[in-house]
């Protein structure tokens, strides 16, 4: 089974999804790609976050204003909630 692609491309996203994963504890890779260098993080999550975390890669857009209000609680029930209006089922 390979691991799910959850790249968020949405800068709104990015930080929402930054500021919830923020209390785990992460392992930082470096691959290296030619001339350039990624980083990975490894983080273990609940499946919650997980959740969380796919709705925010799947996300088309997050206003500046919505991103602020998930900033306040960065937790994956606010954002499931948040985001629950614009995912399809």
């Amino acid at each position: 089974m390979g691991s799910p692609d959850l790249t968020i491309s949405l800068s709104n996203a990015k930080k929402v999804a930054l500021a919830m994963l923020k209390p785990h504890q992460a392992k930082v890779f470096a691959v290296e790609e030619g001339r350039k260098v990624r980083f990975l993080a490894a983080v273990k999550v609940r499946e919650s976050t997980l959740k969380a975390l796919k709705a925010l890669s799947t996300a088309e857009r997050i206003t500046g204003r919505k991103a602020v209000k998930l900033l306040k609680k960065p937790t994956p029930r606010t954002i499931l909630k948040a985001l629950s209006g614009r995912l399809e089922t």
